[in-house]
């Protein structure tokens, strides 16, 4: 009876030392892959390593299957058959592709037509003066203009129509940071509570780290890649990022970059990186290619304009004159983006 009596206080030990124990220490997970020409990067955070592991592998894998649909490289790609077959009769396109563009063709109104998914010849053109150390004529590049023209492009409902022979859409400018946009959702709504999401220059970040800190994204030196200009601590916001200095090449002495204006049929901008910092990517997406294509006079007026309707976002202008360069912050009252120089 006397050893029977005793069993209560053991357990009521037990329990309390149950309630005594630690919660699981909150880690980071990490993991990369090249897609989408670019290396995507996915944090998440947690308690299980071996769980959040597995959910980065279905993660990539639910990137993949979304941003295939915009493959230009693909002929089978969504995309391509679109430019296949869209000039002159309607092709019906899935509710994603018909998404990406209705955010091309509000970053084309918002940038006044200097973000333009129709520019691929222009982008063509200028390849192939870098495969063959050529200029190309400045009749070559009236021809390719003539194919560039986001009017000609009809979208309604699910259905696209060319309006002019020859015209054709690359989606790639717009469609990563949709497919980063939509790969948050679907972490979020998998319970992931903080994480980032990074396709090369566009990314979200949301919650905060394990320490309870915001996460600390850097501004790149356009011309000293290891070298950070401004460090943005952020939280729940998109960063996204456009500049010269990834896809370029060199000829005569001059610099041409990727991003090429679509009136001029240039890549003759003064603007080297444009970063956008938003609570919100996808009404955002384009902008920063827009601004950088336009050059910093024209730039700087838009972005006085942008304050005004795209409340809460920041703008990083970095121009270069020769050898100089300078980094012009648009910060609205109700900044968003903090950090340290």
């Amino acid at each position: 009876m006397k050893r029977a009596g005793r069993l209560p206080a053991v357990l009521f030990i037990l329990i309390l030392l149950a309630g005594c124990s630690r919660a699981p220490k909150e880690i980071e997970v990490i993991r990369s892959q090249e897609m989408m020409s670019t290396n995507v990067t996915i944090t998440l955070t947690g308690t299980d390593e071996t769980k959040l592991g597995g959910l980065a592998d279905e993660t990539f894998a639910f990137m993949r299957g979304l941003s295939s649909k915009f493959n230009i490289y693909d002929p089978a790609s969504e995309v391509s058959r679109l430019n296949a077959g869209g000039s002159g009769k309607p092709v019906r396109v899935s509710p994603e592709f018909a998404e990406v563009l209705r955010a091309a063709a509000a970053a084309n109104q918002n940038t006044d037509g200097y973000f333009d998914v129709t520019v691929r010849p222009l982008v063509l053109l200028w390849k192939e003066a870098k495969r063959t150390g050529t200029l190309p004529t400045e009749e070559q590049i009236q021809k390719a203009r003539s194919l560039v023209g986001f009017a000609n492009v009809s979208l309604l409902g699910d259905t696209v129509t060319f309006r002019k022979p020859g015209i054709s859409v690359d989606l790639g400018g717009i469609a990563k940071g949709y497919v980063v946009h939509r790969t948050a959702e679907y972490l979020k709504q998998l319970g992931v509570k903080a994480g980032i999401v990074d396709a090369g220059g566009d990314l979200f970040a949301w919650g905060k780290k394990p320490d309870g800190s915001k996460w600390r994204i850097g501004i790149q030196h356009p011309r000293e890649g290891k070298t950070v200009l401004k460090v943005l601590e952020i939280e729940d916001r998109a960063v996204l990022t456009s500049g010269d200095y990834e896809r370029y090449f060199i000829l005569n002495g001059g610099r041409y970059s990727h991003i090429v204006n679509p009136f001029s049929g240039m890549p003759d901008s003064d603007v080297v990186s444009v970063t956008v910092v938003s609570p919100s990517l996808m009404s955002v997406d384009g902008l920063s290619a827009g601004l950088l294509a336009m050059g910093s006079a024209r730039a700087a007026e838009k972005i006085a304009l942008f304050r005004k309707t795209f409340p809460g976002t920041d703008f990083f202008l970095i121009r270069m004159d020769g050898d100089s360069l300078t980094m012009e912050k648009f910060l609205p009252t109700s900044s968003v983006a903090h950090g340290r120089p």
